[in-house]
């Protein structure tokens, strides 16, 4: 009995969670997911930066909300508040999204 409450609870470490992702990753390895985990840390960066710090920036340049709206768009690179998913640009034929 103390043998399976053990074999439990070492399946249940989140070190053997690490290992087995490792496994699932293979020979590309970790790069490719922090890379993705960086660029929408820094997309949802920019949103709440732009969010919180709009009503100052609107203020300080004395813009109207549609100025606001237009330093905004060009600021996001003509998207505005469209966003695709990064997955949706990858591919060969036109995506669905």
């Amino acid at each position: 009995m103390a043998d399976r409450h053990r074999s439990a609870r070492s399946a249940r470490s989140p070190l053997n969670g690490v290992r087995e992702l490792s496994a699932l990753l293979g020979p590309v390895g970790w790069v490719p997911l922090v890379v993705l985990a960086a660029l929408s840390a820094v997309e949802r960066f920019d949103a709440t930066a732009f969010a919180v710090l709009g009503p100052e920036i609107r203020d300080t340049f004395h813009l109207s909300n549609g100025g606001f709206t237009a330093l905004l768009f060009a600021a996001r690179g003509g998207r505005g508040g469209r966003r695709r998913p990064t997955g949706c640009g990858a591919r060969s034929e036109p995506p669905p999204c």
